[in-house]
This record gives C-alpha cells, sequence and structure tokens, in this order.
C-alpha cells in the first residue's frame, strides 16, 4: 500500500472510532485496530490522538469549505437558487455520512481553544459568503433590505440543524430535501407580512 493511501486509511479507521466512541474515550490502539495497522506504522503519519483528530476535523472542513461558491450576479441564476445551491452542498457534504456529522457537530464543539479557533473560523468564513450575497442581492433591489449579520446567522443555524435533526437525533420523520427547501423558503420569503414599526 502506498503511504498516502496507508495515511488515508489510518484516516478513515480514526473518523469511525471517533464518531462511535467520541474522542475522549477513542485511544490510539483503537484506530491501529481498526485500521489493521501496527503501533509504529501510526506513529510514522502522525504523533498523537490529538493530531489525526486535527487532521480529521481540516479535511471535513475542506471538503465542505470546497462545496460553497460565492454568490454571481451576473449570471443568470437568481441569487436564491444559488444560495440554495450552497445550502444543499454543504448539506449533502456533512450528511454524507453520519461520521462526518457527529465529529463536526459534536465531538469537535468545545475540545479544546485550537478545535474551538478551527470551527470559529470555518463558521465566520460561511457566514460572510451568505452576508456578501444578502447586502448584493439587496443593493440590486433582489432581496428585502434587511440586517445581514442576522440573516446569514440564521442561515448557519438552519444548517446546522437540519444536519442536527437528519443526522445526529436521526429524526427519520424528516427529510432532508424538504428541509433545505423550507429553509429557503423562509430566508426568502420570511413567515409573515413585514412587521411594523410598533409590534
Amino acid at each position: 500500500m502506498k503511504p498516502e493511501e496507508r495515511k488515508r486509511a489510518i484516516v478513515e479507521a480514526a473518523v469511525e472510532c471517533f464518531s462511535k466512541k467520541g474522542y475522549h474515550a477513542t485511544s490510539i490502539s483503537h484506530i491501529i485496530d481498526a485500521a489493521g495497522i501496527a503501533r509504529g506504522t501510526f506513529y510514522l503519519y502522525f504523533k498523537s490522538k490529538h493530531e489525526i483528530f486535527q487532521f480529521v476535523l481540516d479535511d471535513l472542513i475542506s471538503k465542505i469549505r470546497s462545496q460553497i461558491r460565492t454568490i454571481d450576479l451576473n449570471i443568470d441564476e437568481s441569487p436564491a437558487a444559488q444560495m440554495r445551491g450552497n445550502v444543499e452542498r454543504v448539506v449533502l457534504a456533512i450528511t454524507s455520512s453520519p461520521e462526518v456529522a457527529q465529529i463536526l457537530f459534536n465531538e469537535a464543539v468545545g475540545l479544546d481553544k485550537e478545535t474551538q479557533e478551527r470551527l470559529k473560523n470555518f463558521y465566520a468564513e460561511f457566514i460572510e459568503i451568505i452576508q456578501s450575497a444578502i447586502e448584493r442581492g439587496a443593493s440590486f433591489g433582489l432581496i428585502r433590505n434587511v440586517d445581514p449579520s442576522v440573516a446569514s446567522c440564521i442561515a448557519l443555524g438552519g444548517v446546522r440543524e437540519i444536519v442536527i435533526q437528519t443526522k445526529i437525533f436521526q429524526n427519520t420523520n424528516i427529510d432532508s430535501k424538504s428541509m433545505i427547501d423550507g429553509l429557503i423558503d423562509v430566508l426568502f420569503g420570511g413567515i409573515g407580512p413585514k412587521l411594523s414599526e410598533g409590534y
């Protein structure tokens, strides 16, 4: 097996262990047993459990980041359709396996400052893209003039909850595609008429 293939096999074994056992309950022994390798082989690629977890997290974030497109107002596709595409691609990337969702939204949260910073930067990047789309759309009169920072946080929260409900809680009564459609509908259509000043 080539070095890169071996490394990928170790990473996949780590993903399985972290998602099923949790970060703290997983040991290097669990990972090398799952990968079918010797302990010395593990240390050729990673110095510690923490290092391989950070690699796993960075790998997952990179895959998700690659699915996000900047909203382009110079093409025929509407901003709403482009944003829907972003949401759909991100959700599909995260929900491609329950293990991915489990690591991103359970194991990585609150683990340590380094991990929190990685998650913070990723979420900030996602929010910035959504916020930019809202600001540009409003400037062209394509969407209502709302607070872009609030709207972008709502969008991110919606994506997170779709993943949590369908993959972590495994709520089979909820279809992820329907939830994506509903999220986009609420984001661009709201749930009622514009509120008056005296609400």
